[in-house]
């Protein structure tokens, strides 16, 4: 099945993603961040710049796997776009898109249920939960896309401009529109014995990857595959705009 995804992804299957019209951002090239990566899967050319890191455990579940990746000189003047294929089943929860907006980032959760919108000072306000479900305008696409169907490959679409106007789309259809206000940088630590929505109830939970960054500065964005006992949680030819730069926690970033 895996193959057959990945045939997907060079035959360029759902490309279309959101209409590019006369805006900068969609009409801007989309840069290979990873060609296949996932959730207690095999992750497959990471882009130079990104890094790959794994998630804590959720609530019977593991193997959360990430990447993050800094934006370069014109997010903050365009705005960012993720675009990549998702393939979820099982007990596997969903996938965390986020976006930087102004000093912080503001986080998208898909699940299979609908979707949702945080803008958490720390991920442990939000964990591997849901979001605000009415932070979004849903469209008539929406109702009938969701609940999202197990072990399809859906095509996932995920604009926000720096004014924090949104759009999110799924195939060819736009799904959710908004404008999201005030964001946070937000941090990725974990204190000793401290718990989260829907956390594990055993063990150590943390962040881990190398030069992964615990708290986030402004234009840093990822994406976050969340946890799962079985079945699947994957990302095929995920990419972003519209420019990358290096992390400051890589030694070979010039301050």
């Amino acid at each position: 099945m895996m193959r057959r995804v990945l045939v997907a992804v060079v035959l360029g299957v759902g490309s279309a993603g959101i209409a590019a019209g006369a805006d900068a951002l969609l009409e801007h090239k989309l840069t290979t961040v990873a060609l296949q990566f996932g959730a207690k899967g095999p992750t497959r050319d990471v882009q130079q710049l990104a890094r790959a890191f794994d998630g804590p455990r959720g609530d019977g579940r593991s193997g959360a796997r990430g990447v993050v990746i800094q934006g370069g000189q014109l997010w903050s003047r365009l705005g960012t776009r993720w675009r990549f294929g998702w393939m979820r089943g099982g007990s596997a929860w969903g996938v965390q898109i986020i976006h930087p907006l102004k000093d912080g980032q503001v986080v998208i959760h898909v699940k299979k249920s609908g979707i949702g919108v945080s803008t958490p000072r720390a991920w442990t306000e939000v964990g591997y939960g849901r979001g605000d479900a009415k932070a979004l305008t849903r469209t008539d696409a929406y109702d009938k896309l969701f609940p999202l169907e197990d072990d399809r490959l859906y095509w996932i679409d995920s604009a926000l401009r720096p004014d924090g106007s949104y759009q999110l789309s799924i195939g060819d259809e736009v799904v959710a529109t908004g404008t999201l206000g005030a964001a946070h940088p937000i941090s990725f630590a974990i204190a000793p014995g401290q718990r989260f929505p829907l956390a594990s109830g055993w063990g150590e939970l943390k962040f881990e990857g190398k030069e992964f960054p615990e708290q986030w500065e402004a234009g840093c964005a990822g994406i976050l595959l969340e946890p799962l006992d079985n079945g699947r949680n994957q990302a095929v030819g995920l990419s972003f705009a519209p420019d990358l730069a290096r992390l400051k926690t890589d030694p070979n970033t010039d301050f």
